[in-house]
């Protein structure tokens, strides 16, 4: 389920002197999410949220899931590191 609306989530871009000029990071914050949908029976959900670029998902980071909460706080970071040509092809894509 796709609950990018419910989702708050930060992108921050950064050079690193031990990568290559043609690369740099791209750090994503996975902050919080609030009101999901109860997808159990008991009306709650294990929510955790999966993070990838678009459009290869090469990488990818889950954060930890949250037991039977509709209203999880992660404050979870990932980085990756990304070409400079390609980034225009490219954005965040979360799934909760």
């Amino acid at each position: 389920m796709v609950c990018s609306q419910l989702l708050n989530f930060s992108c921050q871009t950064y050079s690193n002197p031990e990568l290559p000029v043609s690369y740099f990071q791209l750090s994503v914050g996975v902050i919080q999410a609030s009101d999901l949908p109860g997808m159990d029976m008991s009306g709650t959900s294990d929510p955790y949220v999966k993070v990838y670029l678009l459009p290869d998902k090469k990488k990818k980071f889950e954060t930890k899931v949250h037991r039977k909460t509709l209203n999880p706080v992660f404050n979870e970071t990932f980085t990756f590191k990304v070409r400079r040509l390609g980034l225009g092809d490219m954005f965040c894509s979360n799934v909760v």
